[in-house]
């Protein structure tokens, strides 16, 4: 109960927050899980962003996180290119058609194509426990795709030791939405 009125907490915050100052198409992750937690211990996730047609699919730009996103951690993604400067930076992207597959670094040009056509819409994320340095589950949240079919997870994730909640949040911008990721 603690931890889905921490989150609903949280939802107010960064809304209230995010209807205020963005009017980006913006993906935030936060990594709120227990470094000290008897139930695992250390836990740090790499992961997949996803952002996706919801209408029909393609295109789909996903790109793979360039580093861990450890226990108090955060990031923001502002779309596709410039990604790389983000603090946990993703520095390419793949991106379906549907009749191809292309790889483009952070900072092409091309990206800027797919930014209005594709909006957030999913992480899949592997994390590993330092305890036993094993990994646990898969986090799949929100869209995914594997290079033919999209599939949707649903906005929530939880196994026996890591509970993961997706929301969408309005920006100022009538075109964008931000998408939140909250581990915990």
């Amino acid at each position: 109960m603690k931890k889905i009125l921490t989150t609903l907490l949280m939802s107010l915050v960064f809304g209230f927050a995010q209807a205020q100052y963005s009017t980006e198409d913006e993906m935030h992750i936060y990594n709120f899980t227990d470094p000290t937690s008897p139930s695992g211990g250390y836990r740090f996730f790499t992961g997949i962003v996803t952002a996706i047609n919801p209408n029909n699919c393609t295109p789909v730009v996903q790109g793979q996180t360039a580093a861990y996103i450890y226990p108090g951690e955060s990031t923001v993604y502002k779309k596709f290119q410039g990604s790389g400067s983000s603090y946990i930076p993703i520095n390419s992207w793949t991106v379906y058609t549907g009749t191809s597959t292309q790889n483009y670094n952070q900072s092409s040009n091309v990206l800027t194509v797919f930014e209005p056509l594709s909006r957030w819409g999913g992480f899949l994320a592997e994390y590993l426990d330092a305890a036993t340095l094993s990994y646990g589950e898969n986090i799949e949240i929100g869209y995914g795709y594997n290079g033919y079919n999209c599939y949707n997870y649903g906005l929530n994730h939880t196994d026996s030791y890591i509970n993961a909640y997706s929301f969408y949040v309005p920006s100022t911008n009538p075109n964008a939405e931000n998408y939140y990721v909250i581990i915990q």
